[in-house]
């Protein structure tokens, strides 16, 4: 339960309390990327959603009996799903540079990137930032 400025109580989902928590959609999510290890908190995973990418378990590539096989999805939006010769270029590099192999186009561009290739979310921000203005 939370406090409104003027005292009033009222209840709060988890992600709300998570959003609030999280110094405008920035932690644990920053700290987390940059670490080694295979995938991230549920809170930082909940905030990655605002960011418009996502944390998945990829099954096919699962090995028997080893658990999950994390992956992560980017997803950018184009207005009335154009996308311009230097948009496609920078999403085309950069599923070459994460080995991505595919990606795919539906009035938006995903693209699966291995957790390795994590670190590149910042950059492809902004790419596609400076690729759409």
């Amino acid at each position: 339960m939370l406090k409104s400025q003027l005292g009033t109580s009222f209840f709060c989902s988890q992600v709300e309390i998570i959003k609030e928590k999280s110094d405008y959609l920035r932690h644990p999510l920053m700290s987390e990327l940059v670490t080694q290890d295979p995938f991230i908190s549920e809170d930082a995973v909940q905030l990655m959603k605002f960011h418009g990418s996502y944390q998945q378990d990829h099954r096919e590539k699962r090995a028997f009996g080893q658990g999950k096989f994390y992956q992560f999805m980017m997803r950018t939006r184009q207005p009335s799903g154009l996308v311009t010769n230097q948009l496609y270029l920078v999403m085309d590099d950069l599923a070459d540079q994460v080995n991505c192999g595919s990606w795919c186009r539906h009035q938006s561009i995903e693209i699966w990137l291995p957790v390795a290739g994590r670190g590149v979310i910042r950059d492809v921000n902004q790419l596609v930032i400076t690729a759409t203005a």
